[in-house]
């Protein structure tokens, strides 16, 4: 960097019996500036001088005797402010400049979150729109990532106590019921790249608008410009990436869709219907009380105002609905040992991933017989009602007795190879499932 020297530099007048008084010091720092700022160089009112310039920096701060004494002449004055303009000139030059420049910047960049910048109204700086695929336009506010922190990364406070934990089997720092991992005092990620979950949903939800161009949307442009719903192929990233392999267009389509899903539910099966953003009511404008689970861990209240949502708030409100922080992938993203012993578990109780098992049994590519053998685990309170006298699909009970459904399951010894080997209940969920799917 190429500094323009300063040319000039006019004596100040003395003021007072003391070497330098607190109004000449800050005359004298402004005119600096003033000069330095001629010269091409940033400079903020306070100026960090180097401990190598001593004269210099007793010049600029003592309130008491030194070496600029009232006594001494215009001429010797002016010699010294001379060379302390030079050693300033010197020591703006690099690498000094470096360290000036960090120290200057040191008190905006307190305001900040994983390193990335943020203004004075909260919202996150153009370095993390960057990161995360954003127009440099968009506005999110820093608590929204907060919160998203202090849900994802941070562990939660439900610890177990000491008495019970003898109970739990501990493993790789997570306890264990049998066979399930226990959350408590867990978190999902011991490390989320925050900006990539960001840019997976605006990948995602910019080509399904047929105009995501305005600030603010009611909930009539909602309806206008955006799909009812859709669904992936999957529940989270844990066998790849994830694919988006149906648009539910009307709201008719997506309400069929959601009520298939109930039924399918019970047998540990799901088509991945879901609304785009949430469930609202479209007759009525829109509130921050149809989004109250976005706003616990989103705070998606600041982007709605006046029965308006702002396009940011729909981003956000997608990456809620759609569980992106579990779908966007990043090599920065490091999963818990909690939230890898869950993927796991779901694995072997549901027999794989609930979406996929679905779709495979619906193209033909899984039969129900595997299918059935493979989630016995979830699926066990269907041979409990086979043995209770249900018989037939339509006289499945609308609501499961848990408690009386679990002290069978305890008191019946072996009681999953019962139901493998019971030849009359594979034909039973063979064609319980196979009526549904």
């Amino acid at each position: 960097m190429q500094l323009n020297t300063i040319s000039h530099y006019k004596p100040l007048e003395i003021q007072s019996d003391y070497s330098v008084s607190n109004a000449r010091r800050e005359i004298y720092i402004q005119s600096l500036q003033n000069e330095l700022k001629k010269s091409g160089v940033a400079t903020q009112s306070s100026i960090p001088l180097p401990n190598l310039n001593i004269q210099t920096h007793s010049y600029l701060t003592s309130n008491t005797t030194n070496l600029l004494s009232f006594k001494n002449t215009l001429e010797q004055e002016q010699t010294l402010a001379t060379k302390a303009i030079s050693q300033m000139q010197d020591f703006l030059t690099l690498p000094n400049l470096s360290e000036i420049n960090k120290n200057l910047n040191a008190k905006d960049s307190k305001n900040t979150f994983e390193g990335y910048s943020v203004d004075k109204n909260g919202f996150m700086g153009e370095d993390f729109n960057k990161a995360a695929g954003l127009p440099s336009d968009y506005k999110i506010h820093k608590e929204t990532l907060d919160k998203m922190y202090a849900k994802y990364v941070k562990p939660n406070t439900m610890l177990i106590p000491s008495e019970a934990s003898k109970h739990f089997t501990l493993k790789n720092g997570v306890y264990y019921s049998r066979n399930l991992p226990l959350a408590n005092g867990q978190s999902h990620f011991d490390k989320l790249d925050i900006a990539s979950v960001f840019k997976w949903a605006y990948s995602q939800l910019e080509p399904l608008a047929k105009d995501f161009t305005k600030d603010f949307y009611t909930i009539k442009e909602l309806n206008q410009y955006f799909p009812a719903g859709i669904a992936y192929d999957s529940q989270n990233n844990a066998t790849g990436e994830v694919t988006l392999k149906q648009v539910y267009h009307s709201q008719k389509e997506l309400e069929s869709a959601l009520e298939k899903n109930k039924s399918l539910s019970t047998f540990a099966l799901d088509n991945g219907a879901k609304n785009l953003f949430c469930s609202l009511d479209k007759s009525s404008p829109i509130h921050k009380n149809d989004f109250y689970l976005c706003d616990e861990t989103y705070s998606i209240s600041k982007y709605i105002n006046d029965d308006k949502i702002s396009k940011e708030g729909l981003l956000i409100a997608f990456i809620a609905q759609q569980g992106a922080v579990f779908k966007a992938q990043s090599p920065e993203t490091i999963k818990s040992e909690y939230q890898k012993s869950w993927e796991k578990f779901e694995q072997f109780y549901y027999g794989g991933d609930s979406i996929k098992n679905y779709s495979a049994i619906k193209e033909g590519i899984l039969s129900t017989n595997d299918f059935i053998q493979s989630s016995i685990e979830c699926n066990m309170w269907l041979y409990y009602y086979f043995m209770k006298g249900n018989k037939e699909p339509h006289l499945l009970p609308d609501n499961i007795d848990i408690s009386n459904f679990l002290e069978w399951e305890y008191k019946t010894p072996n009681a999953m190879q019962l139901a493998l080997q019971d030849k009359a209940f594979m034909e039973y969920a063979n064609s319980t499932i196979s009526s549904i799917i």
